[in-house]
């Protein structure tokens, strides 16, 4: 048994509905969910914590804790707006956590912890003048304080200064591996997803779309919508190469040739221009093929004037899904 298994996890808030997710995450693993917004990410963050009523088993270490309330669930959430009380300051802020997990090694705990995230000369402030960064780390003291069997962390980013965002997520990997936590991530940007994680879910309309590893996930997509989610150009029908195992096909811009001439590919096509673009050191063309727009990247667009133009490209630039 993985140390978190999720198992036809159900939850429905109003019209929208988690349905039927299944994850499992090893001891020390950072994985990551990327969706768009309203796919259900922070409702699925908040149905394991315990703050919805679910249908499906949760398990924990061994424990099943679907139905243990959320101060018995060992897990520790951080929101992406840090959810502070603005009537304590810092120090309290982050106590606040062992009203529910006092330990024995709490003090012990708390200054490392502090000292850690380099926060002790910040201790009685009040949160309401701390910066964007400052005020994620008092979030992140606190549920770290709880000594946290699984981390929760919902976009933890999105509110930190854009000029101390790789600074942040360097402290966040270094704090993960300090610890050896457990750490489910949510997050809509792809690069947080490939700096913290070896493996990703995609989660949209509250469903898993794919959970792979993550290299896989942006090399490999499994289905037409998780290639549009992550931005695939060029989503092509497969009739079009005759291909007859998938429904659909992707090659990228920069993998299309395009000439006056036939070009020396496996696959080429007759197409009428659109229109074309300079974009610094290169030129963005789309062209027309049947009734599908397909886009191009070239470093010279010299050919475009002709009246036969034509496009190409290798099978072995080509990704297949349905």
């Amino acid at each position: 048994m993985s140390f978190v298994e999720i198992k036809h996890l159900n939850t429905k808030l109003g019209a929208f509905e988690l349905k039927d997710i299944n994850i499992n995450i090893e001891k020390g693993e950072f994985l990551s969910v990327i969706g768009r917004s309203g796919s259900g990410k922070t409702v699925l963050l908040e149905s394991i914590a315990g703050f919805h009523n679910t249908e499906g088993e949760i398990w924990l270490d061994g424990i099943n804790i679907a139905k243990l309330p959320p101060q018995k669930r060992a897990i520790g959430m951080v929101y992406q707006d840090y959810m502070l009380f603005g009537n304590m300051n810092v120090k309290k802020n982050i106590l606040y956590s062992l009203f529910f997990h006092k330990n024995e090694n709490s003090k012990k705990m708390f200054d490392e912890v502090v000292s850690f995230l380099g926060i002790s000369n910040i201790l009685q402030r009040s949160v309401k003048n701390l910066s964007g960064g400052e005020k994620q780390k008092v979030a992140i003291a606190r549920a770290l304080l709880s000594n946290p069997k699984l981390l929760l962390l919902d976009e933890p980013l999105n509110a930190v200064d854009l000029t101390f965002k790789l600074s942040f997520m360097e402290f966040l990997k270094a704090l993960h591996k300090r610890y050896g936590l457990t750490v489910l991530y949510v997050t809509h940007n792809f690069k947080e997803a490939v700096f913290f994680s070896d493996r990703s879910i995609v989660l949209l309309e509250g469903t898993i779309h794919q959970n792979s590893l993550t290299y896989e996930l942006f090399e490999r997509p499994n289905s037409k919508k998780v290639a549009e989610f992550l931005g695939f150009k060029n989503i092509l029908p497969s009739k079009l190469i005759n291909l007859k195992q998938h429904n659909f096909f992707s090659v990228k811009p920069q993998d299309i040739t395009i000439s006056d001439k036939v070009p020396n590919k496996e696959f080429t096509f007759k197409v009428e221009l659109d229109n074309v673009f300079k974009i610094q050191n290169h030129y963005r063309i789309k062209v027309s093929l049947n009734d599908c727009t397909v886009s191009i990247n070239s470093e010279k667009a010299d050919c475009l004037e002709s009246k036969n133009l034509y496009i190409g490209f290798d099978k072995k630039d080509i990704q297949e899904f349905d």
